[in-house]
């Protein structure tokens, strides 16, 4: 089955959904990742699990910060979703209680013009233990 790779308008819609049960069907249904993608995020996982490297351990690694000081980080995404040519897939990182509307804030002001920022929810959260926001930019711009 061919996947289609995920518009800017199936992510702003998905911005938008405010009930959780809602927001967490049309995630499944929308975010993917390539299957070439899903291979090499699966077999990374599986490599530092070997290695006795939690994933958020390799994220403190990834970003050189020292695990349990505070930070705030942006980052292009290892494992990038499947989405148009014409986005990038980043990752806002932030090991304090940062709300999806202060990201958004912070982001704004750095990036630009930004499509959609959006957290996943907790059933598909492959990183719990660090509070992260996915984001995409367009990049014709």
């Amino acid at each position: 089955m061919t996947q289609h790779k995920i518009t800017e308008q199936q992510l702003v819609y998905l911005s938008t959904i405010k009930d959780h049960d809602a927001y967490t069907r049309e995630w499944s249904k929308i975010i993917h990742r390539t299957p070439e993608m899903q291979a090499r995020y699966d077999q990374d996982r599986a490599s530092l699990k070997l290695q006795g490297i939690d994933s958020f351990q390799q994220i403190y690694n990834e970003l050189s910060v020292e695990q349990g000081t505070d930070f705030t980080a942006t980052s292009d995404s290892k494992y990038a979703y499947n989405i148009v040519d014409n986005l990038l897939h980043r990752v806002f990182w932030t090991s304090a209680n940062v709300s999806i509307a202060e990201a958004v804030k912070q982001i704004k002001s750095s990036t630009s013009r930004v499509v959609a920022v959006l957290e996943a929810p907790e059933t598909h959260k492959s990183i719990p233990e660090i509070k992260h926001y996915h984001f995409f930019v367009d990049s014709t711009m």
